[in-house]
């Protein structure tokens, strides 16, 4: 209703959630008489009662969602439980978008030094006055500095893969 859209209406712990924090409610729970409902000014729509619903990852509280209702309109113990595991599913997906996003985050951040480092070898690897070769563990060249390939007289992109059989020289 309007009279919850204005300025202050929402701020500052309500009793629910309080009561949710400190573990005197648990589980999904009927609110007969909600504060904020209750203290609201102007027309209500009848809306003076709510089911709380702790959104919960393990034993952590990571939210509360309450559905509004008239006085008149309970739910039952049933629908307490089906609405707890709905809660628990939401508390769950919450956590996954938290985790997802902290993943993204270390990747950035691992993509970000990776970039670092390969700026740092390249650098260090072209800038060398001696011809550099990196091969693999059977002397397979994957990549040379500039001066090795002003030496062999070929780019690295023709002798990559070529084994370092091809410096050797036949004296006969």
């Amino acid at each position: 209703p309007d009279a919850l859209n204005i300025p202050c209406a929402m701020e500052g712990d309500c009793l629910c959630k309080r009561k949710v924090l400190s573990d005197e409610i648990e589980k999904s729970s009927n609110v007969l008489e909600c504060e904020r409902l209750l203290h609201a000014k102007n027309n209500m729509l009848g809306l003076r009662s709510h089911v709380t619903l702790p959104l919960r990852f393990g034993s952590r509280v990571l939210g509360i969602m309450n559905l509004v209702g008239t006085a008149d309109v309970l739910f039952s113990e049933d629908d307490l439980r089906v609405l707890n595991s709905i809660g628990n599913q939401i508390g769950i997906a919450i956590e996954r978008c938290r985790m997802h996003e902290h993943l993204e985050e270390l990747v950035n951040e691992k993509t970000s030094r990776l970039r670092e480092s390969e700026l740092w070898f390249r650098t260090i690897f072209n800038s060398q006055q001696d011809a550099v070769f990196v091969l693999t563990t059977d002397q397979r060249i994957i990549n040379a500095n500039k001066v090795a390939e002003k030496m062999l007289g070929y780019s690295i992109d023709k002798v990559k893969n070529l084994s370092t059989e091809i410096f050797h020289v036949d004296h006969e």
